[in-house]
């Protein structure tokens, strides 16, 4: 599979300590191989059909990113330190968004 990521989604993993970047490079490379992540390490978002997060944690706390798996593709969209036990539905939009417009540049 192919490995595509959001801009910004990009921009915040550059920006994460070296710790979560390296879990993270492991991570990615097992989505692109076709593996299916389940937890502890990933999870699907109820309600969000396709919709699913790489659960991650360091000395600062917890760190989510959200992707999708579709047409040969993972799509990394959003990723965000979490202050919570919920989930922030903003948070989820916000990958949802950036789901919507990575698939129209990919696909048309």
């Amino acid at each position: 599979m192919k490995v595509l990521f959001a801009s910004r989604a990009m921009g915040d993993i550059q920006e994460e300590t070296v710790e979560i970047r390296d879990e993270l490079q492991i991570l990615f490379k097992s989505l692109s191989l076709g593996l299916n992540l389940k937890m502890p390490v990933a999870r699907s978002i109820s309600g969000f059909p396709g919709l699913r997060e790489l659960r991650l944690r360091d000395a600062q706390g917890l760190v989510r990113v959200f992707y999708i798996q579709e047409k040969g593709h993972v799509f990394i969209l959003h990723l965000f330190r979490k202050k919570t036990q919920k989930t922030p539905r903003r948070e989820i939009e916000t990958a949802i968004q950036r789901f919507r417009r990575l698939r129209e540049e990919i696909y048309g």
